[in-house]
């Protein structure tokens, strides 16, 4: 997407080695403040441990057996490391799992309040003609 000449400037942007850590940070710190504001702060912190720890195990267990993502590995480019996994992906994970849940939250109040009008809406009596 974009010209060659956009991709040429692009890569030698100053920011280019910040990208990855700053779009983790961005959605990261959206996830934080709305999810201390709705939830607060026991709960948020019990969805990012548990975010944590199944999103490390999973990509661990890829790392090493292929399973179930298939078989990759990280370079030093994205960070430092807790064994074999960059630290950036369980936040990006967590960031990613935290906005799915607030659209499905969103999308499902939608839904309901739609069924409500529908229900409330067929049960009126139109008047007799």
């Amino acid at each position: 997407m974009g010209t060659p000449e956009y991709h040429a400037v692009a890569a030698r942007s100053p920011l280019q080695p910040f990208r990855p850590l700053l779009s983790v940070a961005i959605l990261m710190g959206f996830a934080i403040v709305h999810g201390v504001r709705r939830y607060g702060w026991r709960h948020f912190i019990t969805f990012f441990f548990f975010t944590f720890v199944i999103s490390w195990s999973y990509e661990t267990s890829s790392i090493l057996s292929g399973f179930p993502f298939g078989h990759y590995y990280y370079t030093g480019q994205l960070g430092l490391k807790l064994w074999l996994v960059s630290l950036l992906i369980v936040p990006a994970y967590f960031s990613m799992g935290y906005l799915a849940w607030t659209l499905a939250h969103i999308f499902w109040i939608g839904l309901t309040i739609a069924w409500r009008v529908r229900t409330w809406f067929s049960s009126q009596r139109l008047p007799a003609s």
